[in-house]
């Protein structure tokens, strides 16, 4: 039996073809999508994205979603950097 090939979808992308339009890593993109930043349909454990919703998505700069993600990094505090007598960073200071 001959398998058909895959029509051409214009209106979806998948995981793979959304990495690749926004210039993003896969597993970049799929922790995106499953924390909601990506617009996206899941049926199942499948991500889908509509190309309208990307585009608007585009247009508004990730808008809400975008704003969550710097929420997150926000909370993250950085490494405590003071320099104390003897270090080597406070030497590198000077």
């Amino acid at each position: 039996m001959k398998r058909l090939a895959a029509k051409k979808n214009d209106y979806t992308l998948t995981p793979r073809q959304l990495a690749k339009e926004l210039g993003f890593g896969l597993s970049n993109t799929y922790r995106m999508l499953a924390e909601g930043v990506l617009p996206s349909i899941r049926i199942g454990n499948r991500f889908y994205t509509p190309r309208s919703a990307l585009n608007r998505w585009l247009e508004t700069c990730g808008g809400e979603s975008a704003a969550g993600l710097r929420n997150k990094v926000d909370r993250v505090s950085p490494p405590n950097r003071t320099a104390t007598a003897g270090s080597h960073f406070a030497a590198a200071v000077v």
